[in-house]
């Protein structure tokens, strides 16, 4: 639960190996941290995003779809 909750809220493992040492909390170590999320969260975050990805485009199947930008250039020559 810790590597996902890290994971998910942008933490990385000091912050939360800090926090712990304060609150006087055992957690895991920093290679099992990364061997969790790296075998079960990123994962399942990668294969949600593909899901919901295929979802959202097969919506706009046979739709008509307008895409709209900005272009932006800088000319360096013109910048102090």
């Amino acid at each position: 639960m810790l590597s996902a909750a890290s994971l998910l809220s942008g933490n990385n493992f000091q912050k939360i190996s800090d926090f712990a040492k304060v609150m006087k909390l055992p957690i895991v170590n920093i290679s099992t941290y990364h061997r969790i999320q790296r075998t079960y969260l990123v994962p399942s975050i990668d294969q949600f995003w593909i899901n919901h990805q295929t979802s959202t485009l097969e919506d706009y199947i046979g739709k008509d779809v307008v895409v709209l930008g900005i272009i932006f250039h800088v000319n360096m020559s013109y910048v102090l």
